[in-house]
C-alpha cells in the first residue's frame, strides 16, 4: 500500500487514564487502531517506575491478530470486520441478495457515489447531515448543534491517511463515509445519511465503495465499528452490518493489575463500565424506554 497510517509501538505518552474506581490506563479508543502493544512488558514497567496512577494497563490484539498471544488476563472484544477480496466477490459472496437489490434500486434512482475532497462544500453537507434531527437512534445524537468550524477541526484529524466517499442524489449530499486506514486495514467512522432519504439505499452503496477502496490499494481488512455493544447482544445495526458481508470478529483485551486495588478490582468486575454488567434482558427494556422517552419530547 502506498500510504496510509503507520502503525507504531505505544509509549506512555499514547496512554490515557479514566476510571472512577478503578483507575485505567490504557490507549484511547480513538487511536488503538494505530498504536500496537507489541512489548506490554516494557510498558508495564516504565508504568511502575514512573508512578503512574493506574491500578490496571488495558490494552488489545489489533485485528486481525485474534489468538491470545501474551499470559494476561484478557476479556474477549469484537469489531465488525470484512475480509476484502475484491468488490465482485463482495457483491457476488459476502452480502445478503437484498443488498445487491439495494444496489440495484440505487442505480434506478440516480444515486452517485464517489471519493470526495474534503472541502468547504463537503464540510456544509456534513453539517446539514449532523443537524437534521438531535435525536438518531433513540437517544441525543452526538454531532447535532456542532458548527462548520468544529466539524472541519474533528473530521481533518489524521487527514494524510484518510479518504471521505460522499453520496449525493441530484447533487445533494445525502450520506458519507470517511475511512481511516493503516496497513492492516481501513476503519470506516460517519457511516451516517440524512433521514430525509430514508428511502433511498444509500448506506450499501457507500459501504460497496469502501470496499472498492480496499481491493485498489490492497487493504485486505474493512472495519465498522464493534459488531456488538456491551452485552445488550446483536441488533438491528448487527444485522445490518451482516447483511452488508461484515463478520464478528473477536479481539483478545487484556488487563494487568499495576497495584492491589488493580488485582481485588479485577476480580469483583470493577474494570466494566456498571451498564455493561446489566443482564442482556434489562438493558435492552431500558433502551427500549430511553427511546420512547425521547420520541414523546420530540413528539
Amino acid at each position: 500500500m502506498a500510504f496510509g497510517l503507520p502503525t507504531r509501538p505505544a509509549t506512555l505518552s499514547d496512554l490515557e487514564v479514566t476510571g472512577r474506581f478503578l483507575r485505567i490506563a490504557r490507549v484511547p479508543e480513538s487511536r488503538e487502531d494505530y498504536v500496537d502493544v507489541h512489548n506490554p512488558e516494557y510498558v508495564i514497567a516504565m508504568l511502575r517506575k514512573r508512578g503512574a496512577r493506574a491500578d490496571v494497563f488495558s490494552f488489545w490484539q489489533r485485528l486481525p491478530e485474534t489468538t491470545p498471544q501474551f499470559p494476561y488476563k484478557f476479556e474477549w472484544d469484537n469489531v465488525a470486520a470484512l475480509r476484502v477480496t475484491s468488490y465482485d466477490d463482495w457483491i457476488s459472496k459476502q452480502v445478503h441478495p437484498s443488498v445487491r437489490t439495494k444496489l440495484r434500486k440505487a442505480a434506478r434512482m440516480g444515486l452517485t457515489v464517489d471519493l470526495v475532497t474534503f472541502d468547504d462544500k463537503l464540510i456544509s453537507g456534513i453539517s446539514e447531515i449532523f443537524n437534521e434531527t438531535p435525536i438518531r437512534q433513540g437517544r441525543p445524537y452526538e454531532h447535532y448543534g456542532k458548527s462548520v468550524d468544529q466539524i472541519r477541526k474533528d473530521w481533518s484529524v489524521d487527514a494524510e491517511a484518510s479518504v471521505f466517499i460522499a453520496a449525493h442524489h441530484e447533487q445533494e449530499l445525502i450520506g458519507f463515509v470517511k475511512l481511516t486506514f493503516t496497513e492492516r486495514y481501513a476503519e470506516m467512522s460517519g457511516t451516517i445519511c440524512k433521514l430525509a432519504h430514508r428511502n433511498k439505499p444509500a448506506m450499501s452503496l457507500l459501504i460497496g465503495r469502501a470496499v472498492q477502496f480496499c481491493e485498489a490499494q490492497r487493504i485486505p481488512w474493512l472495519s465498522y465499528g464493534k459488531f456488538e455493544y456491551g452485552n445488550k447482544g446483536e441488533d438491528s445495526l448487527s444485522d445490518f452490518k451482516r447483511y452488508n458481508g461484515f463478520e464478528k470478529v473477536q479481539l483478545p483485551r487484556y488487563y494487568v493489575p499495576l497495584s492491589l486495588y488493580g488485582r481485588i478490582g479485577l476480580k469483583f468486575g470493577l474494570h466494566r463500565r456498571l451498564r455493561d454488567q446489566l443482564p442482556t434482558s434489562i438493558k435492552r427494556t431500558l433502551l427500549r424506554l430511553r427511546s420512547r422517552f425521547y420520541a414523546r419530547r420530540r413528539g
